[in-house]
């Protein structure tokens, strides 16, 4: 059914009405929330849009962080020596010792745990060797990335390594670094990294912590 020209003008006058009232309802809510900050804001001496960009502001600092921030506040470090599982660790950036040596399943039972700082906070790519109790104290605790030395990824290669670079290896203190030179001495070079077992004082346990750290 067609409506004639004055039903028309009603419904157009009905549909007026109704938009000027959610724009009015729209502008009175927003103005409710935004007054008490500008209201604030004037006591300190802001103005209306200084405060309306301050309100911007805070909105854009609660948006999530993005993976690509997310890595930036991370760092990768290699723990070895006395404790129960060496290896390379990622932790929060600003971390301590403390944290990667728990991370690394805690101290061994023959650790010297009052030979390291645990409190230094770590550097990225950096190697950190906890020490036992029979070793020689002027073996470096870090060695950072820069150095080039002893980073994740660098193998010992028992048969051609001096005592202080096997002392570097994980349960391989003073008295096992010499077992092993001694072993060499006596038998030659070592045929595969297995035959490291065959040397008083290393079992297939130590030999476990070995496995991907060694060379011949």
């Amino acid at each position: 059914m067609q409506l004639g020209r004055k039903e028309q003008i009603a419904l157009g006058l009905v549909a007026l009405i109704v938009l000027i009232f959610v724009g009015t309802m729209w502008f009175y809510n927003r103005e409710r929330t935004l007054i008490p900050v500008v209201e604030a804001a004037s006591l300190m001496g802001v103005t209306k849009s200084d405060a309306a960009m301050g309100m911007n502001a805070a909105s854009s600092a609660s948006l999530p962080v993005t993976e690509a921030e997310k890595v930036a506040k991370t760092i990768t470090v290699y723990i070895v020596g006395a404790v129960l599982n060496p290896g390379i660790y990622e932790l929060s950036e600003g971390s301590r010792l403390h944290t990667a040596v728990s991370l690394a399943g805690g101290f061994a039972k023959d650790a010297d745990q009052e030979a390291a700082n645990l409190a230094m906070v770590l550097s990225d790519g950096a190697r950190y060797r906890l020490p036992f109790l029979d070793e020689d104290n002027s073996i470096p605790l870090v060695t950072l990335a820069e150095d080039g030395v002893n980073t994740p990824g660098f193998k010992v290669n028992i048969n051609t390594a001096d005592k202080s670079t096997l002392e570097t290896l994980p349960q391989i203190g003073a008295a096992r670094a010499q077992a092993i030179i001694d072993y060499r001495n006596r038998n030659g070079l070592f045929a595969g990294i297995e035959e490291i077992k065959k040397v008083p004082g290393i079992g297939s346990g130590i030999f476990e912590l070995l496995r991907d750290l060694i060379v011949v």
